[in-house]
């Protein structure tokens, strides 16, 4: 009879236990648990007593490259410069809750500093960098001037259109849409020790790099400001998914960038048969997050994660680590102006950039210290694999060959199979410092 009693009283506390944690939470309280991760949270506005979200975030954010620059392929290949790029950034970024799982984005890039150089590869101090054919491309050391300023604008909207935290039996999805618009000066290529007579950074156009339109210089132009923005318009696509298992929470990221070239920019080809295609960058992010510790009185938790990050980007006119170099060569073969098509061509610094990926990891840590409060650290690195960066054709697409080339853009120095140059052993890191107040 004890038995029974005393499985009796067992099964009910079980049944109560099960109740108790089956009841609605009180309207405003934190669901324990439930609450989706740092990776697909968005603010949003009428929900329950929680009418309004805004969050204010100040970012820190510090950029290191290395990179090899070479020619040729297989016994031929040949090592030439190392590349190196140290830049910090600040962003203010503002987040609006706008109605339930839906927010308005709003941020401003600022560059603090960016610094760019090419140095010799072996002990000696100083060297060039020449064509096959023995001309001087550029000279090491080669130091780009240092850049600062406002990069561009960045405006979205989030969307939750998932959430575990509403209905357990689904998983946390989130969607997003952001445009990005270059509002900084479009950067010109540089050099910061010019030689004797020329100008550090100067008009594609002014062959002699001497600030001054003379006569035998249509195109040319007065000296300009080394730019800071890519000057495009972009837009990214961003979907995050994610499913909380008590303290660990899967999740995958994708995301993609377009850009679209202003006029009047580097980034904006000459050659009218062949659309100015700029690369489309695609990112796949797979990782685990862990919550260890949560208070539920105080609304603070600790969030963890880690992740694997494959990045593809397609080929297309790109700023590479060359810009600045090529930008403002000595060589008469890039001073020069080619003539194809009806249009004069002036050697900007910028080049096509052959199809590629990078493979690295990722890691991020969060601590909500209250209600209003969060902190955050994050640190990535990837390895970029080795690709062409002057590999522009001499004829449209659709063309099999052509002579002389049709694309006014086409420097044979560069492009052409003996001459094209390549970024190899490159290695990116990055670290970042969040803090945020949220009401």
């Amino acid at each position: 009879m004890r038995l029974i009693v005393a499985g009796a009283t067992s099964c009910f506390i079980s049944l109560a236990g099960a109740a108790h944690a089956e009841e609605p939470p009180v309207p405003g309280e934190p669901r324990m648990m439930r609450e989706p991760g740092e990776v697909v949270d968005v603010p949003d506005a009428a929900d329950d007593q929680d009418p309004f979200d805004l969050e204010v975030l100040l970012s820190y954010q510090l950029d290191v490259v290395r990179s090899v620059i070479t020619r040729g392929e297989g016994d031929g290949r040949e090592e030439l410069a190392r590349a190196s790029v140290l830049s910090s950034r600040l962003i203010p970024e503002l987040r609006i809750g706008i109605f339930r799982d839906i927010a308005g984005i709003a941020r401003l890039p600022i560059v603090l500093s960016d610094n760019r150089d090419l140095t010799t590869l072996g002990d000696a101090p100083k060297g060039e960098v020449q064509s096959e054919g023995g001309e001087t491309l550029f000279e090491l050391p080669m130091r780009s001037p240092e850049r600062s300023g406002v990069e561009h604008i960045a405006l979205g909207v989030h969307v939750g259109i998932m959430n575990q935290a509403r209905d357990r039996s689904l998983p946390t999805w989130t969607a997003a849409f952001e445009t990005e618009v270059s509002i900084g000066p479009a950067l010109s290529a540089c050099n910061e020790t010019p030689p004797e007579g020329q100008v550090v950074c100067a008009d594609p156009g002014d062959i002699n790099r001497d600030g001054i339109v003379d006569d035998d210089e249509p195109d040319g132009g007065k000296a300009r400001d080394p730019g800071i923005s890519r000057g495009t318009v972009g837009f990214v696509l961003r979907t995050a998914i994610s499913r909380r298992f008590q303290y660990i929470e899967p999740f995958g990221i994708l995301r993609a960038r377009f850009e679209i070239p202003m006029s009047d920019t580097p980034l904006a080809t000459t050659f009218e048969d062949e659309p100015s295609l700029l690369p489309v960058r695609a990112e796949a992010h797979l990782g685990i997050g862990i919550i260890p510790w949560e208070n539920r009185e105080r609304w603070s938790r600790v969030w963890i994660d880690a992740r694997i990050v494959g990045e593809l980007v397609t080929r297309g006119r790109d700023y590479s680590l060359l810009f600045d170099a090529l930008g403002s060569s000595p060589a008469p073969s890039l001073r020069s102006p080619t003539e194809a098509s009806g249009v004069r061509g002036y050697e900007t610094g910028v080049t096509v950039v052959d199809t590629h990926g990078s493979l690295g990891a990722a890691g991020s840590f969060v601590w909500r210290a209250s209600q209003l409060i969060r902190l955050g650290l994050s640190a990535a690195f990837k390895h970029e694999f080795e690709h062409v960066i002057t590999d522009d054709e001499p004829c449209a697409d659709d063309t099999p060959g052509c002579d002389p080339p049709t694309n006014p853009d086409y420097r044979d120095v560069l492009d052409g199979p003996s001459g094209r140059l390549s970024a190899s052993q490159s290695l990116v890191v990055q670290i970042g410092v969040t803090g945020g107040v949220l009401f």
